[in-house]
């Protein structure tokens, strides 16, 4: 007998103005840009046959625009659900500074970003990386908790938001590895078992329907 689950289609938003500029987001609103938009665009041609029962985005501009053309051109019938539960990562008195300025005079910090320390990370005046998976932890169990097995779900949020996701689903990085990112508008699926309360990876990072669009390497927070 097949266990009962709930699916859910997990997608980042697309490449912002910010983001190109090398500055850090965070909590900090901002639209996408010309890329974001045609990234947005091609996730939604290649979820435009999938069925959803529902859509939830962070309530940040650029995931609520990115859920909103994925809507707009396939699941119009869809109500877009605003989740403050899934905003970006509160990065505190770092928001608005310029990549450069941050590897100078956070370098220890900006690494852990990037390669797993095993301790919690610590932001100044922000959230620490056990509060921030938490929060993302419960907001993913308060959605659960509103649907039936055998519902999918569309979910739209941030870079490190599905970092989170995907400790909270397969758990801790070993020490010194790299943290794996997902690119803009990358696309990835995970269930949850509610008779288990387990959740399960079934894929990660796919940006097969990117290829034909640019990529740069830019400040994923």
């Amino acid at each position: 007998m097949i266990p009962k689950r709930i699916n859910f289609t997990l997608v980042r938003h697309g490449e912002t103005v910010t983001n190109l500029a090398g500055v850090m987001q965070g909590q900090s609103d901002g639209l996408l840009n010309d890329l974001g938009r045609q990234q947005a665009f091609a996730a939604a041609d290649f979820l435009r046959d999938t069925h959803f029962d529902a859509c939830y985005s962070s309530d940040l501009q650029r995931a609520a625009e990115t859920a909103r053309i994925i809507l707009a051109n396939g699941h119009p019938e869809l109500e877009l659900h605003l989740e403050p539960s899934l905003r970006e990562w509160y990065m505190g008195k770092l928001e608005g500074m310029r990549l450069d300025v941050l590897l100078r005079d956070y370098a220890e910090l900006m690494r852990s970003f990037r390669y797993e320390s095993g301790r919690v990370v610590a932001v100044p005046g922000g959230e620490d990386s056990a509060c921030f998976q938490e929060r993302i932890r419960q907001g993913l169990l308060n959605i659960a908790a509103r649907h039936h097995t055998g519902e999918n779900l569309l979910v739209v949020a941030h870079g490190a938001v599905l970092n989170m996701v995907l400790r909270i689903v397969v758990g801790g990085i070993a020490v010194g590895n790299r943290i794996p990112m997902m690119a803009n508008a990358a696309i990835s699926t995970i269930a949850y078992y509610p008779g288990e309360a387990a959740w399960e990876l079934l894929s990660w990072n796919r940006t097969d329907h990117l290829k034909e669009l640019a990529a740069h390497e830019i400040l994923v927070y």
